[in-house]
């Protein structure tokens, strides 16, 4: 992992400048602080270098195409047309998916290294409250299985590591 906190503060050290008209308005905070985890998740793939395995990112790609699919099926489309109505082919499509699941797979890796270096961990009263804090009774069954509590484990510990990465 290398001193990516430093590498984080050097990022982030121009948005703690106060300047004349900084103070923003909520759509601005939050559309900062988009720009703000961006900058995070840059920072971190540029300076954490590794080799992701090429079934992971395969696998990725055909997560994204499927995912593609289902989308345009739901719209009445084929995937022909949209690559028409975007001005692509099946080719560059791939291709983009590539770069996008090479960087999405880096991320999740780092985040996750990240999390077991600083010892991040989310307790099963941290699941429950979140499970209890749900307001419709149908979806806190669905999530209190222990396949979604772990997936909500995830979530919350990445969720977690953002924050202290935030806060660098």
């Amino acid at each position: 992992l290398g001193d990516y906190q430093a590498e984080i503060r050097k990022a982030n050290a121009a948005d703690k400048i106060w300047v004349p008209g900084k103070d923003l308005k909520e759509k601005e905070k939050k559309d900062n602080e988009e720009e703000k985890l961006s900058k995070i998740f840059k920072t971190l793939v540029e300076t954490i270098k590794f080799l992701i395995p090429e079934i992971l990112v395969s696998d990725e790609v055909n997560r994204m195409l499927s995912r593609l699919i289902d989308q345009t099926a739901k719209l009445g489309l084929t995937v022909d047309q949209y690559l028409v109505s975007v001005s692509k082919n099946i080719t560059q499509l791939k291709d983009e998916y590539r770069g996008q699941a090479e960087e999405l797979l880096k991320i999740e890796l780092i985040l996750s290294a990240i999390a077991d270096k600083e010892q991040i961990a989310v307790s099963d009263d941290e699941i429950e409250k979140l499970i209890q804090a749900v307001p419709d009774e149908k979806t806190k069954d669905s999530l209190n299985t222990p396949e979604q509590k772990l997936y909500l484990k995830q979530l919350l510990r990445k969720r977690k590591i953002i924050d202290n990465l935030s806060r660098l």
